[in-house]
């Protein structure tokens, strides 16, 4: 497993996650780049992609146990929240970002939702489509 962070997230989607999340001190990583990759396999763009290293991160954290030794404390439990509260500024950040570009889909695998036609009721008979053509359902 492989963790690096260029200090450019201009130039490229893993950096832009990592950037957006604060896992960009390599002493202490949070998330390995195939965590990232397939978090940006699995989500339609780069906030998204946060969004759900931010449920990852909140979740590791809160399996995790309080611990003091000494002087010496770490709350588990402040860590899953921060990474919590995080989420919420992301999609926040997300919905302003979308909102003054619109939403990009770019490259989606899937069937379209919508065809030609869709709504149109056989039991009618022949109905004029959208190009003025005649069409017998």
């Amino acid at each position: 497993m492989t963790w690096t962070y260029s200090d450019d997230p201009s130039t490229d989607d893993k950096d832009q996650v990592r950037f957006l999340i604060g896992d960009t001190n390599p002493s202490d990583p949070q998330l390995t780049d195939e965590e990232i990759l397939w978090l940006l396999s699995q989500h339609a763009d780069q906030f998204a992609a946060a969004v759900a290293a931010c449920d990852a991160l909140a979740a590791k954290y809160a399996r995790e146990v309080s611990k003091t030794v000494g002087d010496l404390s770490v709350q588990a439990e402040s860590r899953s929240k921060h990474y919590i509260d995080l989420k919420k500024t992301i999609q926040s950040q997300r919905r302003s970002v979308t909102a003054v570009a619109g939403i990009y889909a770019g490259g989606s695998t899937r069937d379209p939702m919508f065809r030609l036609g869709q709504f149109d009721n056989p039991r009618a008979g022949v109905q004029t489509t959208e190009y003025g053509e005649e069409d017998e359902l």
